[in-house]
């Protein structure tokens, strides 16, 4: 998630304000599923020459631009809309990892 810092005019004065929001790529999974920053995706990575390869990786939004960056090693792959990437499938949705930590520590907070 990122912080973002807006102002609004409210007819009399500004207002000042920041917020955590969740980004959305411009880009859908294969169901037509919005892809957001912080999800986890599997997606087929393709180069010429080179076998197709199915890769797990966390979306991350950095100096203007969506990566996926892979599991193994943490590096991307390039730029999400640049990269040869296909058959893209939300393997866990920012939101749904949020409720499971939610869940979990109330599963905690009982014992």
């Amino acid at each position: 998630m990122s912080i973002i810092e807006f102002k609004i005019w409210n007819g009399e004065k500004m207002i000042y304000d920041e917020k955590e929001m969740l980004l959305y790529t411009g880009i859908n999974d294969m169901k037509g599923k919005r892809i957001y920053e912080g999800d986890l995706i599997q997606y087929q990575s393709f180069c010429d020459g080179i076998e197709p390869e199915i890769k797990t990786a966390i979306i991350k939004f950095e100096k203007g631009c969506f990566y996926p960056l892979t599991e193994s090693n943490g590096n991307s792959s390039g730029v999400l809309y640049t990269t040869g990437i296909t058959n893209i499938k939300i393997i866990s949705s920012i939101k749904q990892q949020g409720e499971e930590n939610e869940q979990r520590e109330r599963n905690k907070e009982r014992k």
